[in-house]
């Protein structure tokens, strides 16, 4: 089911390594920067090719390990430069992430704060199709972003604020900081006279 907006792509980043040469370490395991150099390359040409409103998904299903070396060159990094806008009108999400990569992503997540100090929390798609958020965020605004998933990825500030009974300013606000950490598109449309913002999830 899309509950978002645009395309969606997915990326089997087991068939990505394959495309590498010494991409699998020992198996399925996904190791080394500049492994994930070269993997984020091949996303990035993959990006590149796209159109706007293109949300890419990057499946883990069958990788045994990864380390936070290749996480953070690769989903790390990716999100960042979508964050911003490097790649356009373009989102990224992870999918069938193990426990162990979940946590050595959030690693890289927290290393990326410490050293760079660069906050990139990272989209997560369940098996399910919820949508969550890995790395410190606000509880109010994964929440937030998890009802506009629910309410067919489609939301403008003034629907915000009648739907939650906030400020107009704030309903703002609140959109444009999930847009700027990529977690939403956004569309300038004309409505009367007016022109004003229409967001939309990551297309599941």
């Amino acid at each position: 089911m899309n509950h978002g907006g645009g395309k969606m792509i997915q990326l089997d980043m087991l068939d990505i390594a394959k495309q590498i040469k010494g991409g699998l370490s020992g198996g399925n395991i996904l190791a080394f920067r500049s492994i994930g150099t070269e993997a984020r390359k091949i996303v990035e040409d993959k990006i590149a090719a796209s159109s706007d409103n293109t949300t890419f998904i990057l499946d883990f299903k069958n990788i045994q390990l990864s380390d936070t070396s290749f996480l953070d060159e690769t989903v790390v990094e990716i999100t960042y430069r979508c964050q911003q806008h490097k790649y356009g009108e373009r989102l990224i999400a992870v999918r069938n992430l193990s426990d162990v990569i979940r946590d050595n992503l959030h690693s890289a997540i927290l290393l990326r704060m410490d050293k760079q100090n660069q906050k990139v929390p990272v989209a997560e798609i369940s098996s399910n199709g919820n949508l969550t958020i890995i790395s410190q965020f606000e509880d109010s605004m994964k929440a937030l972003l998890a009802k506009i998933h629910e309410k067919n990825g489609k939301i403008t500030a003034v629907e915000l604020a009648e739907l939650e009974g906030i400020e107009l300013n704030t309903a703002a606000t609140r959109l444009k900081r999930l847009y700027d950490y990529g977690f939403l598109f956004r569309q300038n449309e004309q409505v009367g006279n007016r022109k004003h913002f229409v967001y939309q999830s990551i297309g599941i």
